[in-house]
């Protein structure tokens, strides 16, 4: 007659240390989770931010002095807008053209806190 050994195949004890090992791997991994897509989320604001404040400077330029220095759009973005003449230049002088460094700091109402800002210098026709 045959007799089996005990040490073949799996006993009870075996499958639970498995499952608690198992279950400690996906309690680390799911408590990182949050985290992870919070830092992504804050990525992709920050971009779409930036990519805001970059498209103002440029609509600020090309219809100065038409637009408003503060505003918010529909879709809940906000933003101001600065201007002061650019550094080293004279007061006086024969030129024409005065360069001014313009700054645009833009953030959404829903992450006031969150603002990114974007600099640009400017050539006007001296007044």
């Amino acid at each position: 007659m045959l007799r089996r050994s005990h040490a073949a195949g799996f006993v009870l004890f075996d499958a639970l240390v498995a499952f608690a090992i198992a279950a400690l791997a996906l309690t680390v991994i799911f408590a990182t989770f949050p985290t992870v897509t919070r830092r992504e989320a804050d990525r992709i604001y920050r971009y779409q931010a930036a990519e805001f404040a970059h498209s103002l400077l440029e609509e600020y330029r090309v219809t100065f002095p038409l637009m408003s220095p503060d505003g918010q759009d529909p879709s809940g973005w906000s933003w101001s807008i600065t201007e002061a003449p650019a550094d080293g230049q004279p007061d006086q002088g024969s030129d024409l053209i005065i360069y001014v460094t313009v700054a645009v700091t833009a953030w959404h109402n829903d992450r006031s806190s969150l603002r990114v800002s974007a600099q640009g210098l400017i050539a006007r026709r001296r007044e």
